[in-house]
């Protein structure tokens, strides 16, 4: 946010600072008019390019309407009686363009201790039944079954879950979640050496799989960033006594990533 300039303007002289309602007031001996001391001329701020990619002001590409709730912390009896807790967030999804869009989600959180944490990979079919009663939403479906082509129009929205594990046996106080699929907005990225695309190789947008052509070799293609929504939350506590009275959303913005 652009910080708006002060009201008041102020002129400098040695050993004095005067407003531009004060300086109004002053008396000069006549034929001292050039002597009065001028008013210093505006700071020139040049914008500097910031050497990582930042999103643009105004999204570029398109955009799905993607509502979601406050991510809460569940323990789930494992298949061998042991105790493990999961943290899970219901969302929204839906398309209000005027034409269909492939829909891949991912989410991945990273907490405040340099864990990462994918949404993406399979859960447990018991963590995601007990999740899914706890949520009461009866039209809720797992985030794979979700990924494909999103079609216009409130009859499609999709409703779904994302559930990650809990980081165990550190004191996690913070987390951010990354939301990507959800806009059409992307910038490649060139080797600063040269300035040449980057290339890595191609991977599945569901599986995550590396792709390969004819002969089994790696294919390889050039590297995006995509505009990626940022949630910002702050979690008090250990995941064993927090609930959703102590999890605060502190920021949200989109990022390149």
């Amino acid at each position: 946010m652009n910080r708006q300039p002060d009201a008041a303007v102020f002129f400098r002289a040695p050993g004095l600072l005067l407003s531009a309602a004060a300086a109004s007031l002053m008396i000069f001996p006549a034929g001292a008019e050039d002597a009065a001391p001028a008013a210093p001329a505006p700071a020139v701020v040049k914008a500097e390019k910031l050497p990582y990619p930042v999103a643009s002001a105004a999204n570029t590409g398109w955009a799905l309407q993607f509502t979601h709730g406050t991510p809460a912390a569940v323990a789930i009896k494992q298949a061998d009686g042991k105790i493990k807790w999961w943290w899970y967030m219901t969302f929204r999804v839906e398309n209000r363009e005027e034409k269909p869009i492939m829909f891949i989600p991912r989410i991945e959180v990273v907490t405040d201790t340099g864990r990462i944490r994918s949404c993406n990979e399979p859960v447990p079919q018991q963590v995601y039944n007990t999740v899914y009663r706890i949520c009461g939403n009866a039209l809720a479906e797992p985030m794979l079954k979700i990924a494909g082509m999103q079609h216009p129009g409130k009859d499609f929205i999709h409703d779904s879950l994302a559930i990650w594990p809990a980081v165990e046996g550190e004191d996690v106080d913070a987390f951010s979640i990354y939301v990507s699929g959800i806009y059409g907005e992307t910038q490649p990225v060139n080797d600063p050496a040269t300035g040449k695309p980057l290339l890595a190789p191609a991977k599945d947008a569901i599986t995550g799989a590396e792709k390969k052509d004819k002969d089994g070799q790696t294919v390889m293609e050039p590297v995006e960033l995509h505009r990626t929504l940022r949630l910002d939350y702050v979690c008090p506590g250990t995941v064993k006594g927090v609930h959703a009275a102590g999890i605060r959303l502190v920021s949200s913005d989109d990022v390149m990533r």
